[in-house]
């Protein structure tokens, strides 16, 4: 059995070893092993191949047959992981340089927060469509709030101030 078999990488998977002298979904593992809340395994078993259809596969490979509708959802997953890599790569950065603290992490948390509430709102507004019953005024209120404070410009937040 080979090594890439012992480690449960199936050869025919298996692109060349990178810079680290390891396999990706290897390293990975490790990554996670270091930084948890990176998940960097399960994104590497999720959404990879996808990611690197769409990045390299002339673009066209990871969207054929998939219906218009569904463009921007795929879209969406291409945003969301960048975002969330360049946030722990930025807390990475800053700890490394020792500028992190309390109060940079929650700048990050309130961040985070906003992004959470301006997705939510942005999801109800697509599934239900204007007119329907609104969210609760407590979660309109503090999506306003946080939206001023951190000047966005997306368009749910745009709608809420």
């Amino acid at each position: 059995m080979s090594r890439r078999c012992a480690l449960g990488i199936a050869e025919r998977e298996t692109p060349p070893n990178r810079w680290t002298g390891r396999h990706l979904g290897v390293d990975a593992r490790e990554a996670t092993r270091l930084l948890p809340k990176g998940e960097f395994d399960e994104w590497y078993a999720m959404r990879y191949q996808q990611a690197c259809w769409n990045a390299h596969g002339s673009g066209l490979a990871g969207v054929r047959g998939i219906p218009e509708a569904h463009f921007a959802g795929l879209s969406a997953l291409g945003f969301r992981d960048c975002a969330k890599f360049a946030l722990i790569g930025a807390e990475m950065v800053l700890r490394e340089v020792g500028l992190w603290n309390a109060e940079v992490q929650q700048e990050f948390d309130e961040h985070y927060e906003h992004r959470v509430i301006t997705k939510a709102l942005a999801m109800q507004e697509n599934r239900t469509g204007k007119g329907s019953s609104p969210p609760r005024e407590a979660t309109l209120s503090k999506a306003r709030r946080s939206c001023r404070e951190c000047g966005s410009r997306s368009a749910a937040a745009l709608a809420l101030t």
